[in-house]
């Protein structure tokens, strides 16, 4: 019974089927503008990261060119602010002679522009833009590319703003910082008869 069913090609358990191969993808207009695509996406990732790159460096360079003007206002803040004080710590006339005239006295100014005999506070006025950069003692200051300029004049007692011909109570003191040629900070003081400083600026 067994070897006649064998026999019988109805009763046979089927045989797998081979695997059918995969249809191949014909290479049409679709294919290719895919490719386009992709292209065109790279062009505008390129153009969007270099557009990002040049911003960035803008925002850079404003940036550094603040930090670089921040330090140039301060180190002219330093430098202006030491000389008005160094000045307006000095008495109203010359300590020896008593005399108030504006101008170092005689003897007072050195050869090498050196102030360590300015004794009062008028002495200064010979102070011009290219007076050396230097401590009273004559010391460097490592500070290349700064000058400082020095105005004194009488003011009227009522108005300081107002400069006076005559000889007056009060003395206004000016310095003026510069990098480059360029003017960065102007300080200024007036000293009176009395000792006293008035209407700081700085």
């Amino acid at each position: 019974m067994a070897a006649s069913a064998l026999q019988q090609p109805w009763l046979r358990a089927p045989r797998p089927r081979p695997p059918r191969p995969e249809p191949r993808r014909p290479r049409g207009r679709g294919s290719a503008a895919r490719a386009g695509m992709t292209l065109i996406e790279t062009l505008i990732a390129t153009a969007l990261v270099t557009l990002l790159a040049g911003a960035l460096g803008s925002a850079g360079h404003v940036i550094l060119s603040g930090l670089r003007e921040s330090d140039r206002l301060w180190e002219a803040t330093e430098l202006g602010m030491a000389l008005l004080e160094e000045i307006a710590s000095l008495p109203f006339d010359d300590p020896q002679t008593g005399e108030g005239g504006l101008g170092p006295e005689e003897g007072e100014w050195t050869a090498d522009q050196t102030r360590a005999l300015f004794d009062d506070v008028d002495d200064y006025t010979v102070w011009t833009y290219g007076q050396p950069l230097q401590a009273k003692d004559g010391t460097r200051i490592d500070a290349p590319g700064y000058l400082r300029a020095v105005a004194i004049d009488y003011v009227a007692s009522d108005d300081f703003g107002l400069a006076s011909m005559a000889a007056t109570d009060h003395k206004r003191i000016v310095v003026s910082v510069y990098c480059g040629g360029e003017l960065l900070e102007t300080f200024s003081t007036v000293r009176t008869q009395g000792g006293r400083d008035v209407d700081f600026d700085g």
